[in-house]
């Protein structure tokens, strides 16, 4: 499977903050680790981390998270001034963006299943995993983290989620372009992220 090419990604990317910069690794434990530890480094506002594959990815309550080769793995750091108790906002703006790129690029119904799945056709394409860093009352950062099923099988999944999972070459019936799906997705993202910081992203 052919990595993502990173200037490919950033030709033509409509964004100011989000994926300015953006670092590929061909492995990783998991792209939220990473994230976290550039974020703890000071990491500006935007930050993007994308892998190949994720030797331990995680889901919502530290559940695996199956990331084979063909995937969309990614991170973004991101340091909004808003309250803790904001936080949930975001795994929903992402989670919006990532349904609204879908339904544009692909026509494809898809749905939000709260608080962090996005499904299509009732099966799940798409997690969603914020984790956050406070300092006192404030947000000091969070990290959102993204798997999308892109261009694997449902036989790369283990066999007992093959049943509640899908991936977009399986519903499309044809392999999608990797690079440009991710460049849709963070300039969605930037989107509504720009709508958080405003207070103007209503649950």
């Amino acid at each position: 499977m052919t990595p993502i090419l990173v200037q490919k990604v950033k030709n033509g990317l409509q964004t100011k903050i989000i994926g300015r910069p953006l670092h590929f690794f061909h492995e990783l434990t998991s792209t939220n680790d990473i994230a976290k530890e550039l974020a703890k480094k000071g990491a500006k506002d935007g930050t993007v981390i994308v892998a190949g594959t994720q030797t331990r990815g995680r889901g919502r309550l530290s559940r695996e998270w199956i990331s084979p080769k063909g995937g969309l793995w990614f991170s973004i750091i991101l340091r909004p001034k808003a309250n803790p108790r904001e936080a949930p906002k975001l795994t929903l703006m992402t989670a919006v963006a990532v349904a609204k790129t879908m339904n544009k690029l692909f026509d494809l119904e898809v749905e939000i299943k709260w608080p962090n799945d996005v499904l299509v056709k009732g099966k799940k394409v798409c997690g969603i995993l914020t984790e956050t860093s406070t300092k006192g009352d404030s947000l000091n950062f969070a990290v959102v983290g993204v798997g999308v099923n892109v261009n694997f099988s449902l036989h790369d999944f283990p066999a007992n989620l093959r049943g509640s999972s899908t991936t977009l070459k399986e519903e499309l019936k044809r392999e999608i372009d990797r690079e440009a799906l991710l460049r849709s997705l963070l300039e969605e993202t930037e989107h509504y992220y720009n709508k958080f910081t405003q207070g103007k992203f209503n649950t």
